[in-house]
């Protein structure tokens, strides 16, 4: 919970620097405004100043933030759920969207076009495998989106299928 408050906070209250000037934590604390480097490092600080252990990711330019929460390392990345990164069709949730992913969901969003290489800069000692703390699963929001494949997913599993798309 102290996660997710702080986490609402930087996104609330805090707008993305597209000059990139402002790449420090403190740009984000006094200005409001800095890179993904600054919002990562702001929201580490604030992590550990209330005893969440935490660590920093980076791949193609973009950074984020690993945080363990309730034993369980995930993905949390402040900056893709600023306003400008809303999603239309997640509305409000939008906000949540990167919060607390496991490594597979992060490099199939972030990382994108080579998800067989993984992260590249990442402590290869944490991993990142549940969705616990997923803001979506944990309050049970993901039914409003998963409920609609739920006959499609049991047909092709009925099928034998292991691996399948849905449109």
């Amino acid at each position: 919970d102290k996660a997710l408050w702080l986490h609402d906070w930087i996104i609330d209250n805090c707008e993305y620097d597209g000059t990139y000037r402002h790449a420090q934590a403190y740009d984000l604390f006094v200005f409001g405004t800095g890179t993904c480097e600054a919002y990562h490092a702001a929201y580490m600080d604030l992590l550990r100043r209330v005893g969440i252990e935490c660590g920093r990711v980076s791949d193609r330019g973009h950074v984020w933030t690993l945080a363990k929460l309730d034993g369980e390392w995930c993905h949390i990345d402040t900056t893709g759920e600023t306003a400008s990164g809303k999603d239309v069709l997640l509305g409000e949730l939008s906000r949540h969207k990167l919060f607390g992913l496991n490594d597979s969901i992060i490099v199939a969003k972030l990382v994108g076009e080579d998800p067989e290489n993984g992260i590249r800069f990442k402590d290869p000692n944490v991993e990142a495998t549940s969705l616990k703390n997923n803001y979506i699963v944990r309050t049970g929001k993901i039914h409003q989106y998963s409920d609609a494949y739920r006959d499609d997913v049991q047909a092709c599993l009925d099928q034998g299928k292991s691996s399948f798309d849905l449109t």
